[in-house]
């Protein structure tokens, strides 16, 4: 029978928003909600929850929701069954209404298989748990929990001459192997109009492989150096909040400081909203000399691969 339980509450599980990623439990669905066959609207606080803190997660595209009903031990198994997977519809059909796609919709129905430690009626165990997660992920539709995404706040960032070569298939202005580097020589380093970048996520021993394409056109230098090794030193940073290797760029900016002797290069990157873009000083592999004063280039930092393992050159 029907019982109407009081103010709907939620469980904050894991909250790194910033990196697109949040998991949270609404809980306190009325007793025996389902009972006559009537559907029940949302308790306001889960609608201003997901009004608030997930809709913004996944609207254009930009995420991804897994979301799990649950039921608690009162009653039979089929009808537990039931109350589960209308309490996550009711939840789907809210995101729906509001206009996120069904594509970027999982959903899952447990019954009351994850209640058997707690009382017979647990606040609990009557709920939805939500998983939202960056388009860009790791895990393949299941009905098991999806693993958290790897994110971090530790990155080490180099030029990638190891793999100047493949980058030719995706940018026409790459030449093949160190060809590239010919024409770095004729520029301000890291300033050829599209050149490949690795960067390592340090917590989780992923890389993500990136293009910087120059917008300024027809500068140039002289520079005498000997070419750079084929990968140039690693650069660490660190980013104010945890972020995926994948949630660089797109904006960028180079910035070359120099005395005619030597010069030292700054990278901007930029960061998803609500995290403080990257500005770090980095080494290039390569030594530049007749440089008087600063020069700031604009660019693209775009992703070209996503996440795979790497544990160091």
């Amino acid at each position: 029978m029907f019982r109407a339980t009081g103010d709907g509450e939620i469980d904050v599980l894991f909250d790194a928003s910033t990196a697109n990623i949040l998991e949270a439990r609404l809980f306190n669905f009325d007793f025996d909600d389902f009972d006559d066959r009537k559907f029940r609207p949302l308790k306001v606080q889960h609608s201003n929850f997901l009004v608030e803190h997930v809709i913004p997660l996944l609207e254009g595209g930009k995420g991804d929701i897994w979301i799990q009903g649950s039921a608690s031990r009162i009653g039979s198994a089929g009808w537990n069954m039931t109350l589960s997977q209308v309490r996550e519809s009711q939840v789907q059909a809210f995101l729906l209404d509001r206009g996120i796609s069904s594509d970027q919709i999982r959903v899952d129905a447990v019954g009351s298989t994850l209640a058997a430690q707690h009382a017979l009626d647990d606040a609990r165990d009557r709920s939805v748990l939500l998983w939202v997660y960056p388009k860009l992920d790791f895990h393949q539709p299941s009905r098991e929990v999806p693993h958290r995404p790897k994110i971090s706040r530790a990155f080490k960032i180099a030029v990638d001459g190891h793999n100047s070569g493949q980058w030719a298939k995706h940018n026409r202005n790459i030449s093949i192997g160190q060809k590239i580097f010919k024409k770095i020589l004729k520029k301000l380093p890291l300033s050829e109009l599209d050149l490949p970048f690795i960067v390592w996520d340090l917590t989780n021993n992923l890389a993500c492989r990136y293009v910087y394409i120059d917008l300024n056109v027809g500068f140039s230098l002289s520079i005498g150096s000997k070419l750079p090794q084929p990968h140039g030193p690693w650069n660490s940073f660190t980013t104010e909040k945890p972020i995926g290797c994948w949630q660089f760029g797109r904006d960028a900016r180079l910035t070359t400081m120099g005395d005619w002797k030597t010069a030292a290069t700054w990278i901007h990157i930029e960061t998803p909203a609500g995290v403080n873009n990257v500005y770090t000083k980095i080494q290039t592999g390569i030594t530049i000399r007749g440089i008087q004063g600063s020069v700031t280039l604009a660019g693209d930092f775009d992703l070209m691969e996503k996440p795979l393992p790497f544990s160091g050159p």
